[in-house]
């Protein structure tokens, strides 16, 4: 059997702490990475600093610090745009708070090599109190509108193809980047991946490796696409750029933007009544309608109204 050679790109913002934690998981993989990719999204808390001695006495690390936060999107894009270049056959992504148990990418090795006309594969991930966070493996139930379910809990006890990834441990073939491109750098954040999931599954099934997992240790546990937070600025993102995602990869795209202003209109209903909510209302509804709005006009790139503060 002969191992992957793999480099992994990390996005991160803010989080130097954890931005080290996740450094080491790959340093420690049993199957270690040819070179670790730090795209910094012009952090401030003193993420150049911290990681410092790491990046000094690691030369398969490279670190790229951006100027300005242009958001998760762009990262991602720059960190892959930079990965095309290395000598290496597949590329792995994940944010600052994705830790990877040591034997994740010994495991999906294994597993490439027993499915070798499969271009993608994924691990399992969990939250900090080991449950499946479930939101970040996904199948179209309809792919006229797009619509999707997570994969239930029970499918975890074994391997299984799905449709939908988040760039939390996905693994990706070069040559599949290559021929699909880039992600889509003017998202911002949020749905870059979904979007990118959608270019991967026309051209190849993707896998999910049940035993390889990943421990994301995020806050708002649930769905990495629901609003969680009243006063969270993300929202508008996650609207405008689901629009254009459908109106681009839906079958029936009428029908899929139709689908998107339901969903939205009952989101925003639901502002309205619910108490928990007031004092928020007019900050939540304006997102919700501008991304909306802006959606429909394919209306892209970062929006000042709605940055992280």
């Amino acid at each position: 059997m002969e191992n992957i050679r793999y480099a992994s790109v990390i996005v991160t913002y803010n989080r130097k702490k954890l931005l080290k934690e996740a450094v080491i998981s790959l340093l420690n993989q049993d199957l270690k990475p040819e070179n670790i990719l730090i795209v910094d999204n012009a952090s401030t808390d003193g993420t150049e600093i911290e990681l410092e001695q790491t990046v000094e006495n690691n030369k398969c690390i490279s670190y790229y610090r951006l100027k300005e936060n242009m958001g998760g999107a762009y990262g991602f894009w720059f960190g892959l745009n930079e990965a095309s270049k290395l000598d290496v056959d597949w590329v792995s992504l994940s944010d600052d708070d994705a830790i990877y148990n040591n034997n994740y990418f010994s495991r999906i090795s294994k597993s490439i090599e027993k499915n070798s006309n499969v271009l993608a594969f994924t691990g399992t991930v969990r939250l900090m109190d080991e449950s499946i966070q479930k939101s970040h493996r996904r199948r179209v139930d309809s792919w006229s509108t797009l619509r999707q379910s997570e994969v239930e809990e029970n499918e975890y006890k074994k391997d299984f193809y799905f449709d939908i990834f988040t760039f939390v441990g996905a693994v990706i073939s070069l040559k599949l980047i290559k021929r699909i491109g880039l992600p889509r750098k003017d998202y911002f954040i949020w749905y870059d991946d979904t979007e990118y999931s959608l270019r991967v599954r026309k051209y190849t099934k993707i896998m999910n490796v049940s035993h390889a997992e990943v421990i994301h240790k995020t806050k708002l546990p649930g769905s990495a696409t629901t609003n969680a937070n009243p006063t969270d600025w993300k929202q508008y993102y996650g609207v405008r750029n689901q629009m254009i995602t459908v109106k681009k990869h839906a079958r029936n795209p009428l029908l899929a933007c139709a689908y998107v202003v339901y969903r939205t209109i009952r989101r925003m209903a639901g502002t309205l009544i619910k108490r928990e909510r007031r004092g928020y209302r007019k900050y939540m509804l304006q997102q919700d309608f501008t991304g909306l709005v802006d959606g429909l006009r394919s209306k892209v790139g970062i929006n000042k109204k709605y940055t992280p503060k």
